[in-house]
């Protein structure tokens, strides 16, 4: 079984042994010391398989190595044909913060989701927004039924084929995220082989940046949203993160309706 050192990287700390069956069962171990807060828990993976994790709001810091004897079966990858992504920084710029006048008119827009006639609607009206602001290469809805979590509404490379797969609630980024109720902004994961055939297989591969974000209501989890690879930057912005948090929110709302 695979191990794991946390630690706050504190002078004369001695680290944690965490033991995982992967980076993202580990993952998982170390958001539930953080609390839920408003911003994402950024979290960066250098190719040495150092794993930096923090909370900005809060300045809790934690640093995840995997343990030098440890070594990984990674298995088959059943999703690396699912995404054929372009890589990111084709030319597009991100998308800057908006006037008061266009955030009004984006809070109606969030606020019109809670008015779709089906849930279906409701998704794709939800991933729409996000993808008509948020200049990302995919974006995926993932809902909670039962232990399984399903794709219900995909827009990107090859969605076609991603639609309507299931993965385990409690596997992967998205199920870290739906155990913790954390928001998750990652970035450099390919950068290290041990981790990527692994996490790829999770969350489908990732080029290169993610931004995964709860759906809660009434403190219930009910599904996860991912963005993949912001075009023309390495990372989503704070505007973003809180805008992906809003239409969570109230997609929320319409789901429990």
């Amino acid at each position: 079984m695979p191990k794991f050192r946390v630690s706050t990287g504190k002078p004369g700390e001695t680290p944690d042994e965490v033991v995982a069956p992967d980076w993202a069962k580990a993952l998982t171990n170390v958001l539930g010391r953080f609390g839920v807060g408003k911003q994402a828990i950024r979290v960066d993976v250098n190719k040495e398989g150092t794993t930096e994790l923090w909370e900005e709001d809060s300045g809790i810091h934690y640093r995840m190595d995997i343990d030098p004897d440890t070594s990984f079966d990674l298995g088959d990858d059943p999703t690396t044909d699912l995404w054929d992504a372009p890589t990111p920084g084709s030319g597009f710029s991100q998308a800057a913060t908006p006037t008061m006048e266009d955030q009004g008119r984006i809070d109606v827009q969030i606020a019109s989701i809670l008015q779709a006639p089906t849930l279906d609607a409701a998704y794709e009206q939800a991933l729409t927004l996000l993808l008509t602001h948020i200049p990302a290469e995919s974006g995926s809805i993932l809902i909670v039924s039962g232990e399984d979590l399903h794709f219900v509404c995909v827009h990107g490379p090859k969605a076609e084929q991603l639609t309507g797969r299931s993965m385990s609630a409690s596997d992967g980024i998205a199920g870290a995220v739906c155990q913790s109720q954390s928001a998750l902004l990652i970035r450099g994961v390919r950068k290290n082989p041990q981790h990527y055939r692994d996490v790829d297989r999770d969350v489908n591969h990732v080029t290169l940046t993610l931004l995964a974000v709860p759906i809660v209501h009434n403190e219930h989890t009910i599904g996860v949203i991912e963005l993949l690879n912001p075009l023309g930057s390495d990372t989503f912005t704070g505007w973003h993160q809180n805008f992906t948090r809003s239409v969570c929110e109230t997609l929320g709302s319409r789901l429990s309706q």
